[in-house]
């Protein structure tokens, strides 16, 4: 309510005019009071918003009284770290492996299994090897078909020679001349030549 519609309803209402003006100082006392609270809250609030615009300037170094460095030696360029390689050009590239003429592709099926069960790679590399050694090896008693048979139904993740078979059978002929015993395993240099065919180590 304005202070001329307080007076005209305390005027209506058969109030002095003294006692109007006493009403009206009061009420203007009682607004310059409020107005003065405003103010100095106003003047808090803006000094706090000052204070933490200058602290965020000064963690920033954007302060734009901050104080210039001494140090005038000249900035040591900066060095790009070592990039990463990507794991996939590190590691060997693995490849498929077609089935090689002349062989049972159930064989040869059996054979790749072996050799991810030993957890042996399956490059190129190794590819070429196992070919290369199928080509060595093979004969008109031995072809390919057969290598690979054999080296599947032994577990072996190579193909390895294979001396002292004869039709999927030990002979007892033992590697360096020696006869094996009565019982047919063989020799113990044979024993030892088997354990590591069945661990993927290539003998003979």
């Amino acid at each position: 309510m304005s202070l001329a519609a307080l007076a005209r309803q305390m005027h209506e209402a058969g109030t002095p005019i003294e006692g109007i003006l006493l009403a009206l100082e009061a009420v203007e006392e009682r607004d310059a009071e409020a107005a003065a609270k405003r103010a100095k809250a106003a003047a808090r609030k803006q000094a706090q918003r000052d204070r933490e615009r200058d602290s965020h300037a000064t963690v920033t170094g954007q302060s734009e009284d901050r104080l210039p460095s001494l140090d005038k030696s000249p900035q040591t360029p900066k060095i790009n770290p070592t990039p990463l390689v990507h794991t996939h050009e590190t590691r060997a590239r693995a490849v498929a492996w077609p089935c090689p003429e002349g062989v049972d592709p159930r064989h040869w099926q059996d054979f790749l299994a072996v050799r991810k069960r030993k957890r042996m790679v399956s490059t190129q590399t190794a590819l070429d090897g196992v070919l290369s050694d199928i080509a060595a090896l093979s004969n008109d008693e031995w072809p390919p078909g057969r290598l690979v048979q054999l080296a599947a139904a032994k577990s072996w993740g190579s193909i390895n020679k294979p001396d002292g078979y004869q039709n999927g059978r030990t002979t007892g002929i033992s590697m360096g001349g020696n006869r094996g015993s009565a019982s047919g395993h063989g020799s113990t240099v044979d024993a030892a030549n088997r354990a590591l065919a069945r661990h993927g180590f290539a003998v003979g």
